[in-house]
């Protein structure tokens, strides 16, 4: 008979329970019935297991058989997928791009709560931040449709009247930057204008912890996956599969308006954010931005693009101000420029950018932001190796006294601005006033040297005097109501800095008093390091009711 007729023959088990259990020989004895040698020798029971206790196992599938399985898986996820492979259009509407709006938070905000939100988002925020800007006549329902997450991020930072609600969409928002962008590797002008919204009204997002500088790093990484950081060219670039655009022609033979402003965005918040916080690079002012600022001036599609081009110009000189506090840590014997000349130059530069003296809200943000520029260019004679790159004390004194001089008239700029319109004010405005805070308590107030007196500081600038002034305008304004306003309410993410700035104030009073009682008179130069090495991170003590540092000095 053929074996594949041969009929199945009943496994006998070869091993008592005891052997099969150990996994070991089962030697039976000479006796019939007997016992296993192992099982008398352990005094175990000895019996025999049951027919047909193992069932006999199919082959494994091969590995190309296997491969073969998960390819067919993946081709079937891929058919089913709405989403391409490759890069989202420009326009960033992915399979996935309108998954944030169905969330409940974004979900549960009707159409005329949405025209309300992206009414005050484009009459008193876009004209002081107008990096992304929306049609007057546009509605939310179509800003909900063709740009979901900017859509989002404009009513997360719109939502003035109900703090908790905005860190609920601040959090969804992220959840979504986290997946979408990070996970997914999604693209888009939707994406990029959306994360410029977040940067630019980030103060309303930091109880959810800082993250701004990751925050402006995706901003740059996806502008140059965009290719929106450079000049369009007809020459067909070399690019990896995985970065080649599906609209790749449109791309290099056209730039759109709000490509330009987005990329101009980028340039300003890379600039502010190298000038508060010292620790990135900003971009640099090439061809290409001169030529996007013109493009916009010529075109003034928007009433504030003007202003726009403004505050881009304004900020060419940040990355030049960035390399002079590099230059500090040039190797010795490098040849380089003294220090001196080149602040020098940057101080004949700067007049040429001066705004005129503020009669708006745009005019009190300019010049802001230009007295930020010259305090970050005149803090570099309060570092330690200062001294070994100037030609004399009197140039050390001359620079010292233009950064107390610029200081004071930042704060004269701040407090002529009407405390109603502080929710107007940008992130970039109160980065600069930590900024200024922190140059002036930390630095300024501490450096001891010959020809330079704290004492002379303080009668100069009355630091406390100033916190007080803001503190008073915000507890003004909070308990207001402006005539034909009845529903005003001033912002609670505001308000709730009030507590901040006392407790700052009063950590600035403790310090001050500990400097007059010290005797000792350090070196020209030298900065006494316990109370003034990052003092703002002194202040990073546990604040009552679930406060935070982060709106003076996010890290």
């Amino acid at each position: 008979m053929p074996r594949k007729h041969r009929p199945p023959r009943t496994r006998e088990p070869k091993a008592c329970r005891a052997c099969a259990h150990a996994k070991v020989r089962c030697e039976g004895t000479a006796q019939e019935g007997s016992a296993c040698k192992r099982c008398l020798r352990l005094n175990k029971d000895c019996a025999m297991q049951l027919p047909g206790v193992h069932k006999q196992v199919g082959p494994r599938p091969s590995d190309v058989a296997r491969l073969e399985e998960k390819l067919n898986d993946m081709a079937a996820v891929v058919t089913a997928s709405p989403r391409p492979l490759l890069n989202a259009s420009a326009d960033g509407l992915g399979g996935s791009a309108t998954s944030i709006i169905r969330q409940g938070i974004f979900a549960d905000t009707s159409n005329e709560e949405a025209q309300r939100m992206l009414h005050n988002f484009q009459t008193e925020m876009v004209p002081y931040f107008p990096f992304v800007a929306v049609s007057s006549d546009a509605t939310a329902s179509e800003l909900r449709r063709s740009k979901p997450f900017l859509f989002c991020t404009m009513a997360m930072v719109s939502c003035l009247d109900d703090t908790q609600r905005q860190l609920d969409m601040a959090h969804g928002v992220r959840q979504y930057i986290g997946s979408a962008i990070v996970t997914l590797g999604e693209k888009g002008l939707d994406l990029l204008q959306g994360l410029l919204v977040c940067l630019g009204w980030y103060h309303f997002q930091l109880e959810l912890g800082s993250q701004i500088r990751n925050v402006l790093h995706l901003s740059l990484a996806m502008l140059s996956d965009l290719g929106l950081n450079r000049r369009p060219s007809s020459v067909k670039t070399i690019l990896p599969l995985e970065s080649f655009p599906a609209d790749y022609e449109r791309q290099t033979m056209h730039r759109t308006l709000d490509e330009r402003r987005a990329y101009l965005g980028c340039f300003y918040m890379s600039a502010i954010v190298s000038i508060c916080y010292g620790d990135i690079d900003p971009m640099k002012y090439m061809d290409y931005t001169e030529e996007c600022c013109h493009a916009i001036e010529q075109a003034a599609e928007h009433p504030n693009d003007l202003y726009l081009v403004r505050m881009v110009r304004l900020h060419r000189l940040s990355d030049i101000i960035r390399r002079i506090h590099c230059s500090q840590n040039d190797p010795p014997g490098f040849p380089s420029t003294p220090i001196p000349t080149l602040i020098k130059a940057v101080e004949a530069e700067l007049p040429h950018f001066k705004p005129c003296p503020p009669n708006t809200l745009h005019d009190s943000i300019l010049l802001l932001q230009y007295h930020n520029l010259e305090i970050s260019l005149y803090e570099i004679a309060l570092e330690d190796d200062f001294l070994t790159k100037v030609a004399s004390n009197s140039e050390h004194a001359n620079v010292l006294l233009s950064c107390l001089a610029t200081t004071r008239t930042f704060f004269d700029v701040f407090s002529s601005i009407p405390p109603r319109q502080y929710p107007n004010l940008p992130y970039p405005a109160y980065a600069a006033y930590s900024h200024a805070l922190g140059t002036f308590s930390s630095k300024l107030l501490l450096f001891t040297g010959e020809g330079w007196g704290s004492e002379y500081a303080r009668n100069i600038t009355n630091l406390s005097a100033e916190i007080d002034t803001v503190i008073a305008g915000i507890e003004k304004e909070a308990m207001a109501q402006h005539d034909g306003q009845p529903e005003y309410r001033f912002p609670d993410a505001l308000t709730k800095t009030i507590p901040r700035l006392r407790a700052f104030r009063e950590h600035h009073r403790t310090r001050w008093s500990a400097l007059r009682n010290n005797s000792s008179e350090p070196s020209l130069g030298k900065v006494p390091t316990a109370a003034s090495e990052d003092a703002i991170h002194d202040m990073m003590f546990p604040l009552p009711h679930d406060l935070s540092w982060r709106f003076l000095r996010p890290s």
